[in-house]
């Protein structure tokens, strides 16, 4: 694996100043006139924030200064996410520089960059119906429905930088207030969902434990990260003792494991029965998710940072729990010639197990493609299609389709690329330096490339 060709990508076509990085981008003749990047805007924040822990960790690696300057970046960039909406504690998933020109009425659609409304709106999704793109008085455009898996990038990213890049006490105390008024507004808020700019929910933004079946969900974990991060950055103990009173008082342990199976103990060995066949019931309907892996990178990650902030025995022994048995999960799904690099790194930098020359050599079988020939979305087809993806054989490594992060593929599916528009459309090579840094920082790989 060529690290110096992804890194060139990553920081010559995905970074938009000061710091944010584009996971999807469009290189079209079509749009030549547009000032800005097109893509697909919709996943800045945790993408930034992948890659400011791959960098923050390439500088604990290796002590190299470039590493460290572009992780300052993108903190900066993850900072810039709250100042373009003009309200404390609000995010933007994205934003540009830009003003859409009238005369391009050829390339809008509906006020909108055609990349705008292609990218955002998703039929089957009930929250992905409206137009969430913004334009602030500054000139910048921001898409907003953040969704907690943005908001934890933030949270990762600031982890990531003050853990592993020493920073200084203004750039702590900065980071530490942007966080703050994100949690504050949370855990005022009745409801404990995070609220758009017209003061609505947003889709994907409910922190309060679900009671579906019992499954907590990720928001509470999310949460109690949030919260410990917080305690560490400000010093301000009203953090800490909350993060404590949830996790003691009022029960959430359970929530950093297995996504917090709680049931009363009447039911609890009804739950331990019935545990193996819902499981495998979940799996295999996974196999047609477009979304495989998602959960997975975002508790996994989470239970990392957690687990190097958490001195509690208690609590670092669920944070353990979750990720052997989050990756027993996996490991089942990905075998050994299909295994997920990341977390097989992340399992062993948090519980000391596993082998993680699985990883290694997962990694090293990854195409280096990061690009499709025609601007395009991957989509399912046919009741086929669906047959295949669940009887079908996982996809070997050098098989995978390319995608804007690996990590979250789903190894089953059957998708095919259906032509959009003119040109390329190419994807942010992140997933490849996070997964490569982290496996140098837990002693799997010796080299700078595989």
């Amino acid at each position: 694996m060529n690290i110096a060709y992804y890194e060139k990508a990553l920081y010559d076509d995905h970074t938009i100043p000061p710091g944010l990085i584009l996971p999807t981008l469009v290189k079209s003749p079509l749009d030549s006139r547009l000032d800005c990047k097109l893509g697909n805007y919709e996943n800045c924040a945790i993408w930034t924030a992948a890659c400011v822990l791959s960098e923050s960790l390439k500088y604990a690696n290796t002590g190299d200064v470039t590493a460290k300057r572009r992780a300052a970046q993108g903190v900066t960039a993850l900072q810039k996410l709250h100042d373009v909406t003009g309200q404390p504690g609000l995010i933007a998933r994205g934003y540009r520089k830009t003003r859409i020109p009238i005369e391009c009425n050829k390339i809008t659609t509906k006020g909108l960059l055609w990349d705008e409304d292609l990218y955002w709106k998703k039929k089957g999704d009930s929250t992905r119906q409206n137009d969430e793109w913004h334009q602030n008085p500054d000139g910048w455009r921001w898409l907003g429905d953040a969704s907690k898996s943005q908001v934890f990038g933030v949270t990762l990213g600031y982890f990531a930088y003050n853990h592993y890049c020493n920073p200084d006490i203004e750039e702590k105390q900065r980071m530490g207030r942007y966080l703050c008024n994100i949690v504050d507004g949370i855990m005022d808020d009745p409801e404990m969902v995070l609220r758009d700019v017209d003061g609505k929910p947003t889709g994907y933004g409910k922190y309060s434990p679900k009671v579906a079946f019992g499954c907590g969900g990720t928001g509470p974990s999310l949460l109690l990260g949030m919260l410990k991060l917080a305690s560490s950055l400000t010093g301000d103990q009203k953090y800490e003792n909350k993060y404590y009173e949830l996790i003691f008082e009022k029960d959430w342990l359970p929530y950093l494991s297995r996504g917090g199976l709680a049931l009363p103990n009447k039911l609890k060995f009804v739950a331990a029965a019935l545990a193996p066949v819902y499981f495998t019931a979940k799996h295999i309907l996974k196999r047609l998710s477009t979304s495989f892996g998602s959960d997975d990178n975002l508790v996994m990650l989470n239970s990392f940072m957690l687990h190097q902030l958490e001195s509690d025995k208690t609590i670092r022994k669920s944070l353990e729990k979750e990720s052997r048995e989050r990756y027993r999960t996996m490991s089942v799904i990905h075998p050994e010639n299909n295994t997920n690099s990341l977390l097989n790194f992340l399992n062993h930098a948090i519980t000391g197990e596993n082998d993680v020359q699985l990883g290694v050599e997962a990694l090293s079988r990854m195409p280096q493609n990061i690009q499709v020939p025609v601007v395009a979305l991957k989509r399912k087809s046919g009741f086929g299609n669906k047959i295949a993806s669940i009887l079908g054989s996982r996809l070997k490594p050098e098989d995978w389709p390319v995608d804007e992060y690996a990590w979250r593929l789903n190894f089953w599916r059957r998708d095919k690329w259906v032509p959009q528009r003119e040109g390329v459309m190419q994807f942010a090579p992140v997933d490849r330096l996070l997964a490569h840094n982290l496996g140098v920082h837990v002693g799997a790989i010796k080299s700078n490339n595989l």
